[in-house]
């Protein structure tokens, strides 16, 4: 049987990377499926879920349908996810991966196992793309802060990810694969959380698209306020199909260095939302950004935004709001996210005309005020500014 190689390729790229080398930390990304040579093997499905959650992680499950176009194979697979960044991460040398969790794949029912391994050479050159025995090697005195080279003391050499490796047969005919795991989304101090994944590399499968593709975006137990660019899908809308979200379309203006961006920005509590393409050929990857970098994006070109008008997503840090003493409205207002994020209708006059004019805002008459299932977070929001005992609601 013919033996092909394929890499589950991830990609971290983020809206501003001198962000992210100064104030930002970079933990793991996104990936899909794709062929290092020629195959006869095509994407008839692909069902993406992406779940935000409150731990700083993402949940990823994605199920594909292949149809392989001629005899069964075996096949070498790889799960490839990139070095943290700034993160303060020791280098393993057994190439296990400590943002990436729980990952399981299975082909047509059967699970696959896997072993993990370090990664050298190009992760933009798909060609290059190989395993490396890295015990006899020590990491440079500024890995993980941009220089990730390991020597041996006569060479050295640039990690460029740990991967997990794995065999699978491909029958004649139809074939399905189901993968999950977890993966921490980076952090900068324009942006909450960012998601990079990557998709353009599903093009390189025999029938140079996904036939059918389905992304699905949820918020189990949260609320979350975010948007995504209209490119990756082809302009194709989101709609709310479960929970409580709302949904409108955007433009970033054009400036000097980048081209005008629209996007769909989502508003969305315990909910999911979906976009479905056919024939799914993209040109470029996936982000999904907390929208305190849409608010940080528009101020550069527009009026630039008071903190009355900043939004801050309840993950965010408190220090920007903290030392607002000079304004008692304004730690109120960041005191009561948590409960704003839940749709509590407040009966103060001031929090009321506040929450109600900000868009992001979905009041919830049934939610009594309640304190279950606040997060580590939410607490920080309400006993940090709340030492001057103010009484809310």
């Amino acid at each position: 049987m013919r033996k092909l190689l394929l890499l589950i390729c991830v990609c971290c790229i983020f809206v501003s990377m001198g962000m992210m080398a100064n104030d930002g930390a970079y933990f793991a990304s996104g990936n899909v499926l794709f062929p290092l040579q020629e195959t006869t093997i095509s994407v008839r499905n692909e069902v993406l879920s992406i779940s935000i959650c409150d731990d700083g992680y993402a949940t990823i499950d994605v199920q594909y349908t292949f149809f392989n176009d001629g005899p069964a194979k075996t096949i070498d697979m790889a799960f490839e996810s990139p070095l943290p960044y700034n993160t303060g991460d020791k280098f393993s040398f057994v190439g296990k991966h400590p943002y990436v969790r729980n990952f399981t794949a299975t082909l047509n029912g059967k699970p696959l196992k896997c072993r993990s391994a370090v990664v050298v050479g190009s992760n933009t050159d798909i060609k290059n793309f190989k395993t490396f025995n890295a015990k006899k090697w020590r990491p440079s005195e500024d890995f993980n802060y941009g220089e990730n080279f390991i020597t041996n003391g006569k060479e050295k050499v640039e990690v460029t990810a740990y991967g997990y490796l794995f065999k699978a047969t491909f029958k004649e005919g139809v074939n399905t694969i189901h993968h999950t795991y977890r993966y921490h989304t980076a952090q900068g101090m324009s942006a909450n959380f960012e998601l990079p994944y990557i998709l353009q590399p599903c093009t390189r499968w025999a029938n140079h698209q996904v036939d059918d593709f389905t992304l699905r975006i949820s918020t189990p137990s949260t609320a979350k306020h975010f948007f995504v660019p209209d490119d990756v899908l082809q302009q194709t809308p989101f709609t709310v199909v479960s929970g409580t979200g709302k949904i409108r379309a955007g433009a970033i203006p054009a400036t000097d260095y980048e081209p005008l961006t629209h996007y769909q920005e989502i508003s969305l509590r315990n909910g999911m939302v979906e976009c479905h393409v056919k024939n799914f050929k993209p040109t470029t990857d996936l982000h999904i950004n907390s929208a305190d970098l849409l608010r940080s994006l528009l101020s550069c070109v527009e009026k630039p935004l008071t903190d009355m008008q900043a939004y801050y997503n309840r993950g965010w840090i408190l220090s920007p709001m903290v030392f607002a003493d000079d304004d008692a409205l304004l730690k109120r207002i960041f005191r009561n996210l948590p409960y704003a994020d839940r749709g509590y209708v407040f009966s103060d006059k001031q929090l009321r005309q506040y929450f109600e004019s900000e868009w992001w805002y979905m009041p919830d008459p049934s939610w009594k005020l309640s304190t279950d299932g606040f997060t580590k977070t939410d607490w920080r929001f309400i006993n940090e500014l709340s030492k001057e005992g103010m009484n809310d609601y």
